[in-house]
């Protein structure tokens, strides 16, 4: 019985021991995924990834980047390739972002963010990036980083030059209808990546591009501004240069004579100047004017492209005659939107 039982054992240490092998946990057999690029080439998905280079480590506690590729007629399709290409099983859970190349931005985004909206592993918080060139080139820029992404997803909260995104937000947006989505847009110049704006949907396709100025009206509008950064020269020559803080915003609707929204701005403003502090106050003041209004005016009423969440507003806050609309959309459009600004500057 005792020669019985000490088989038993053998066995059962055998099997733990196979189970907890060095060749099923070495992390060098692993595609642990960091960001994913994807393009629409001919009908087919094109994925690049970037991983961690497990197996060539640089220093303690830190590992290089490396890159795949694979394409396929659906966007499981082709990462499934990617993976099998480089013999790794693949983690997603890890990735960071997501960037949407020129050519799917232009066909329609929706069937490839269903897809990571639907897997398990990916994180509703991954930052969804936008880019008129291929993501393949973003991808493989000599200063892509995972940090640098992070930088740029930032880059809304602390200067107010881009509007921030994650996969949720987008898909939300696109599903919703309400509202037009809204992604960070990347460029590229000698091989090296920057923020240059946002991209606006209109539907699941890229309907315009936004400045940096207009992505810091955009989020004045919403309020959404954190911090926000910027320059113009004053009438008199020379520069302006000042910064925005504690922004607020509020959007009132009324219906009774049409469609009239008032989007009331409220800052704090710290500016570096030699002219008075009342002239500077309002110089800032008709610069965020200006800016909001000319803003409205570029994406709403010539793009029809509601980034101010304005039909969202109309529905929430009165929601009766919102159903009396037989075209929504196209009635915010033809709505009268007012501006007001109050800018506090602070000595």
């Amino acid at each position: 019985m005792k020669r019985i039982l000490a088989v038993g054992l053998v066995i059962i240490f055998s099997l733990s021991a196979v189970g907890c092998s060095p060749i099923e946990n070495n992390l060098d057999k692993r595609l642990i995924i960091q960001g994913i690029g994807i393009d629409l080439e001919a009908d087919e998905y094109k994925i690049t990834v970037m991983y961690m280079d497990t197996a060539d480590p640089v220093g303690e506690g830190d590992v290089k980047s490396s890159f795949a590729e694979g394409s396929g007629l659906s966007v499981l399709d082709a990462l499934t390739d990617t993976a099998n290409k480089t013999g790794r099983e693949p983690l997603y859970g890890q990735c960071a972002f997501i960037v949407l190349g020129g050519g799917l931005i232009k066909n329609g985004i929706s069937e490839p963010l269903e897809f990571f909206t639907d897997y398990y592993e990916f994180h509703p918080n991954i930052n969804i990036f936008s880019s008129e060139s291929s993501a393949d080139k973003v991808m493989r820029a000599e200063n892509m980083s995972v940090r640098l992404m992070q930088d740029f997803a930032d880059t809304e909260a602390s200067t107010g030059k881009t509007i921030s995104s994650t996969l949720n937000e987008v898909y939300a947006a696109l599903s919703s209808g309400r509202t037009s989505a809204v992604t960070s847009l990347i460029d590229i110049k000698d091989k090296k990546i920057f923020v240059n704006g946002a991209a606006a949907f209109d539907g699941d396709k890229a309907g315009a591009i936004l400045s940096s100025e207009q992505c810091m009206a955009t989020l004045l509008l919403c309020g959404d501004a954190k911090s926000v950064w910027d320059i113009f020269q004053s009438d008199e020559g020379g520069n302006i240069n000042y910064s925005l803080s504690g922004c607020k915003s509020k959007i009132n609707v009324s219906t009774s004579g049409g469609i009239e929204f008032d989007i009331a701005v409220n800052t704090h403003a710290s500016a570096y100047g030699t002219e008075s502090s009342a002239r500077l106050e309002s110089k800032i003041k008709s610069r965020i004017k200006t800016l909001c209004e000319s803003t409205i005016e570029q994406l709403l009423k010539k793009k029809r492209l509601d980034v101010f969440n304005l039909e969202r507003t109309l529905y929430s806050k009165d929601y009766g005659y919102y159903k009396t609309l037989e075209n929504p959309k196209q009635a915010v459009v033809l709505s009268r939107v007012n501006v007001i600004t109050d800018i506090e500057l602070q000595r």
